[in-house]
């Protein structure tokens, strides 16, 4: 049985290439069909068959966002009974792939709801495809506790590069033009494709004959190193007044420090999602004239995400503090021209978003590195867990920041 020493050691040995992709492709997985139904939002805008016309992605939205419900019974449910990740991984790039494939199927029909016209097919896909993204977050580094500690920060790049890979399509199919060069059928099943190579990565990984190879460690066969206060009564020595009198406040000491070491993870991701998600797309269409839904910045703002968290596989600063202090400053200062308050270039304002995409991606990255640091085994993967959940609400909290500035008028 491994010591938690040992396994740390273990953990910090170098993955190979063959697993850094086979961990890139299946971290890709999460946003990939939620991904795919905001990049066709526009052609779904202009089409006769849908009848929210331009409020479908707006509506679309709001349907993801309530699928953070989801994520949040999963969190609870697994703190009770502790679900096998990659059996949970299995069901969510399942779910993916129905939503996809159905969203090519039937993205066109519509009914009505309670007397009013709605597309149901758009709105029942994209709510499957919310619970995917949503509980995923909550799942996919937890599952990557198990395995060597750099191919944490390749899930994490692999999961920032799904929004380039729908962007990138999207390009190609020219979305947004007069003319496509290819369906929106044929878009979700492309999209398809490239989640049943998440899968088969997945299967490799904790299904194939070769799973055993990969993984580092049980999380519940780990044996803690525990710290605890004794007396120096039992240990047959002289008793140090002093230090007896200084044990409760150690202790409390240590209580405190292993709150941190817990939460303060998961309140950093959920300021920097939260930042992330009311910039960008929040703020971006107000600062950047005529770009709004443009493919070149998102799919700009998409790598430098990925850039970002690549910069945080390479190399760890943990100084989430500054990271969130200084996203939360360009916050602020995109805020003044989004409102009107005063004018500021769109190169510079376009070069903020740019930088907060990578700190974002940094930071995102980094609060998982910073867990497999302090924690391990099943605390780590719980602690995960909250992490990924605290990124969803983040994601919610940013997104309603931005919807208050529209319903006061605010953004001109």
């Amino acid at each position: 049985m491994a010591t938690a020493e040992s396994c740390s050691n273990v953990s910090c040995a170098p993955a190979t290439l063959a697993e850094h992709v086979l961990f890139f492709l299946f971290g890709m997985y999460p946003w990939l069909s939620v991904n795919a139904f905001f990049t066709q939002s526009a052609i779904f805008a202009h089409s006769p068959s849908i009848p929210e016309g331009k409020n479908i992605s707006a509506i679309l939205g709001s349907v993801v966002q309530i699928a953070n419900a989801v994520a949040l019974a999963y969190v609870v449910a697994d703190r009770r009974w502790s679900f096998r990740k990659h059996y949970v991984s299995l069901i969510l790039i399942l779910l993916g792939i129905t939503s996809t494939i159905l969203a090519a199927c039937l993205w066109s029909e519509s009914g009505y709801i309670l007397g009013k016209h709605h597309s149901i097919a758009l709105i029942l896909t994209s709510f499957v495809a919310g619970i995917v993204g949503s509980t995923s977050m909550a799942v996919i580094f937890a599952f990557s506790g198990r395995f060597k500690q750099s191919l944490t920060g390749t899930v994490s790049i692999g999961n920032g590069f799904s929004g380039v890979i729908t962007t990138a399509i999207g390009a190609i199919q020219g979305e947004g033009e007069e003319t496509v060069r290819f369906s929106v059928s044929t878009f979700f099943i492309i999209i398809t494709v490239v989640q049943l190579v998440s899968l088969a990565a997945l299967y490799e990984i904790s299904f194939g004959p070769r799973r055993k190879r990969y993984v580092v460690v049980n999380p519940e066969q780990i044996q803690y190193d525990t710290i605890n206060t004794v007396t120096m009564e039992n240990s047959g020595q002289d008793v140090d007044e002093e230090e007896l009198a200084a044990a409760p406040l150690l202790g409390e000491r240590m209580r405190v420090s292993l709150a941190r070491e817990r939460w303060l993870p998961s309140a950093h991701q959920l300021w920097t999602s939260l930042a992330n998600y009311a910039i960008i797309p929040g703020l971006y269409p107000y600062i950047l004239p005529g770009q709004q839904g443009s493919f070149l910045v998102i799919l700009l703002v998409n790598v430098a995400g990925v850039i970002g968290r690549w910069l945080c596989r390479v190399r760890q600063y943990y100084a989430e503090t500054w990271l969130n202090t200084a996203q939360t400053g360009a916050f602020l200062l995109l805020v003044l021209p989004a409102t009107g308050v005063m004018t500021i270039p769109p190169i510079l304002c376009g070069a903020v978003v740019l930088i907060c995409g990578v700190l974002n991606g940094y930071t995102t990255t980094l609060v998982f590195y910073a867990l497999r640091r302090d924690l391990r085994g099943a605390e780590c993967a719980k602690y995960m867990s909250f992490c990924g959940l605290a990124n969803q609400i983040g994601a919610l909290l940013g997104t309603f920041s931005t919807d208050v500035l529209l319903w006061t008028n605010a953004l001109h």
